[in-house]
């Protein structure tokens, strides 16, 4: 599929030798939401033409290959995908966003979006608000320029305005002092309240530097996206390049049309800027294994696979390094970020983590757009310990929920559980810090709390009666159940009590009852808290 067509749908670049306008065509939204019309998007969509008014400025295309099908992976796949300015205007889920900012030195470097079914009403550009034309032009264009003009001369009449009113009030002020001791006897009209100028916040996000990549980059909001992802289901593969969905764990959304499926590895790492390794634990070292063959040495990894390796103790970062027998240029991304949320638009926050800061950078310009915020760190071992061991307490969570023990216990236990995963991060050598943050902090409250955790409800499903196997047997993959021994390992050799963290174990285990667990905690020593 040298292409890259999605069923009938081509989204190769236009040629740039062209001097005529290039056409894309692509699949419309439904007004309706971000939704398959029908729950599985399977229904033939509606076309519409978006117009590069340029075509010697074409964009290049950020090719990235997804390793793994799951519900996270095509939720990271989709994000990006969202990205292409031919595809961002055609989700209803991003309707929020009304303003399309771009960070452009020029004002003849905006992206002018779609106007379409969206109905966004304008562009930033250079810090103003621009009502934008009907049609998306990418590059250098004149419009671009004329609408700049015609918001300096709007500019310009509203700086007028905001003096005739200024002046209007010192006269009524002058006329009306009594006003201060008898409002009831002021007969003068009421002053015009003055404009005011408020500076725009751009959210742009800031240029992508593929300083690890194939080939260099311009602005991120002017780039185009292509996105492969690597699965082993045949099935699946087939769902989401001719129905756009994946059936099996997110049925329920359409996905954009610059996303496609292969099970080969050589074609899904063809060309790729970038590849994400979505690939439970358990199984990475397995994967990685059997594609490092072809994967090339310098292609950056961005991991968002949570957990500890069974057996090895390894972190992802360890895993990566030795599967591959070598050292490919790796980023973690982690944070409070449902799939399923991330596939509605709606507003999340995660942490890039690199131990090279230019890398978690380009990540950061990567991923950034107005429905993802971007942070940066190079604790990889903060991030990487709060995000697996995470998942053990909100297992633990569950278990409260489940035995109905109130919000005073829920309280207590992740409390005690966020100090367990301080003290071992910093015996580790993590920061403090990133404890606190969107990584740490941030992702334990979603995890714990969120109903849709799969590590919650196998905790829920525990404190009610149920056998751990039938759990697993009914659910995906929920990282927890493994991590949870290896803890206890970690707990021995850096000798760190985690007594809540431990009783998770003991409890998947089969040595101890839900309700055992909890009376052995509540049965400990009281302590300093520290």
């Amino acid at each position: 599929m040298s292409s890259h067509a999605i069923g009938s749908t081509s989204l190769m670049s236009p040629s740039s030798s062209s001097s005529s306008p290039s056409t894309f065509t692509i699949p419309s939204w439904p007004s309706g939401g971000w939704k398959g019309v029908g729950g599985g998007g399977g229904g033939s969509p509606t076309k519409s033409t978006l117009t590069t008014a340029d075509s010697s400025s074409t964009p290049p295309t950020t090719r990235i290959v997804v390793f793994g099908g799951g519900s996270f992976g095509t939720a990271m796949a989709t994000a990006l995908a969202m990205k292409d300015p031919r595809v961002f205007n055609h989700s209803p889920c991003l309707s929020y966003n009304n303003i399309y900012n771009t960070s452009s030195s020029s004002s003849e470097d905006a992206v002018l979006m779609s106007n379409g079914k969206t109905k966004l009403s304008g562009v930033v550009i250079n810090g103003s608000f621009e009502k934008k034309p009907k049609k998306i032009y990418v590059g250098r264009h004149s419009m671009a320029s004329k609408v700049a003009k015609s918001s300096s001369k709007s500019n310009n009449n509203s700086n007028n305005s905001s003096h005739r009113n200024n002046n209007n009030n010192n006269n009524s002020n002058n006329n009306n002092n009594s006003n201060n001791n008898n409002n009831s006897n002021s007969n003068s009209p009421i002053p015009t309240t003055p404009s005011l100028s408020i500076p725009a916040i751009s959210l742009a996000p800031p240029p992508l530097a593929l300083s690890l990549a194939a080939s260099p980059s311009p602005p991120i909001a002017t780039r185009l996206f292509e996105v492969t992802i690597l699965v082993r289901d045949p099935k699946l593969c087939d769902d989401i390049n001719h129905r756009h969905c994946n059936s099996r764990y997110l049925k329920d959304f359409t996905l954009p049309p610059n996303i496609r499926a292969t099970t080969d590895p050589r074609e899904a790492l063809r060309g790729a800027h970038f590849a994400v390794h979505a690939i439970p634990v358990q199984t990475s070292r397995t994967f990685l294994r059997s594609i490092k063959e072809v994967l090339p040495s310098n292609l950056p990894i961005i991991c968002v696979s949570k957990g500890l390796e069974a057996g090895t103790g390894q972190m992802m970062s360890e895993v990566l390094v030795t599967a591959l027998d070598s050292r490919q240029p790796t980023a973690f991304l982690s944070g409070p970020s449902f799939a399923k949320e991330v596939m509605q638009g709606r507003p999340t926050g995660v942490v890039a983590a690199s131990r090279d800061p230019k890398l978690a950078k380009t990540v950061q310009a990567l991923f950034a757009s107005p429905i993802l915020r971007v942070n940066t760190t190079t604790d990889v071992i903060g991030v990487e310990i709060c995000g697996a061991l995470k998942n053990v307490l909100a297992i633990a969570a569950g278990i409260v929920q489940g035995l109905d023990l109130g919000h005073n216990s829920m309280a207590t236990l992740i409390s005690q559980g966020c100090s367990e995963i301080r003290w071992l991060s910093q015996r580790l050598g993590a920061r403090a810090t990133t404890m606190s943050g969107l990584s740490g902090l941030g992702d334990i409250m979603l995890t714990c709390y969120g109903d849709l955790s799969r590590n919650r409800s196998v905790g829920v499903r525990l404190g009610r009666g149920e056998k751990l196997e039938e759990i697993l047997a009914s659910s995906q993959v929920a990282e927890g159940v493994a991590t949870a021994g290896v803890v206890v390992g970690l707990a021995r050799r850096y000798n760190v009590t985690l007594p809540v963290l431990t009783a998770v174990a003991q409890v998947l285990c089969g040595n101890l009852s839900p309700k055992e667990a909890v009376d052995a905690i509540m049965g400990l020593p009281q302590v300093e808290e520290k």
